[in-house]
């Protein structure tokens, strides 16, 4: 812990708590080419000056961090929170991902509006300017602090409340409107067909265009295509028939006659008609 500051922020009272309890925020300047817990993809991280700060409350928002180095006098540019960061690592290592399935995240319906972090939560501060780690760091210029209270300058409204508030508004997105429910499905829906439509022409490119060693790539739907797709079910429903047994009982003979009957009538009476139309346009000749 030696290499890290210690930073002291009052927390609010509570109903339950009539003093302000004192948290310990642990800072440190962060290397952008410096693993950081569950993260160790360079490009994912913060490419200005920033701090690595540790032991977030669980209440922390980018606002909260924003108006507490705001009142050193500091700005910042961006928070890269810790699981933004797990997320983004999954992701590089999962070889099953696609750009693809980025498209889905716009459709969600989300149940909470904010988040509740983990004990023991860090994140990446990125600032505008090298000079405002360098002061941050420093010890004496903490005094600033020993009257600030986590999250006072914060506007009214701009965070979403916490306790009944926070539960109330989740129950309610838990049961969106029909309205709601039925563009959120169309835009998943929609993001499926072009997710799809690209994989198909990706595929169908593969299969005509050499790979950079001349090889042709194996892909799925190759010649089975759907006309032989339908050829092979009704070479499987002949097979079936095969085994079906039509003229098991006597009543099934007679019904198969009487119908075969029936055709042969109707097409006796369809070539009269035919005969007697030829007839009268003169172009039918008995013995030619």
């Amino acid at each position: 812990m030696n290499e890290y500051t210690v930073l002291k922020v009052k927390m609010p009272k509570t109903s339950f708590q009539n003093t302000n309890i004192v948290h310990y925020l642990y800072i440190k300047e962060h290397d952008r080419y410096q693993p950081t817990p569950l993260a160790n993809q360079p490009e994912n991280l913060p490419e200005g000056p920033s701090l690595f700060v540790s032991n977030l409350p669980i209440d922390t928002t980018h606002d909260h961090l924003k108006y507490l180095f705001n009142h050193l006098g500091c700005r910042i540019q961006q928070v890269f929170f810790h699981f933004i960061q797990r997320q983004s690592y999954k992701e590089n290592i999962n070889e099953n991902y696609t750009e693809n399935e980025t498209n889905f995240k716009d459709t969600i319906l989300f149940v909470w509006k904010r988040r509740i972090l983990k004990s023991g939560s860090w994140a990446i501060v990125e600032f505008l300017e090298k000079q405002d780690i360098e002061y941050i760091l420093e010890k004496k210029n903490h005094k600033k602090l020993e009257n600030y209270v986590w999250g006072q300058n914060i506007p009214k409204n701009r965070v979403q409340e916490l306790g009944f508030n926070h539960y109330w508004e989740h129950y309610n997105l838990i049961y969106p409107s029909h309205e709601k429910l039925q563009t959120s499905i169309d835009k998943y829906m929609a993001a499926f067909y072009l997710a799809e439509e690209k994989e198909k022409r990706l595929r169908k490119r593969q299969r005509t265009e050499p790979d950079e060693e001349g090889f042709i790539t194996v892909t799925r739907g190759g010649r089975t295509g759907a006309g032989r797709i339908d050829e092979g079910m009704k070479m499987q429903e002949k097979k079936k028939e095969k085994y079906i047994l039509h003229d098991f009982y006597k009543f099934q003979k007679q019904e198969g006659k009487n119908k075969k009957l029936t055709e042969l009538k109707k097409r006796f009476e369809e070539d009269k008609e035919k005969i007697k139309e030829f007839r009268e346009k003169k172009r039918f000749k008995m013995y030619s």
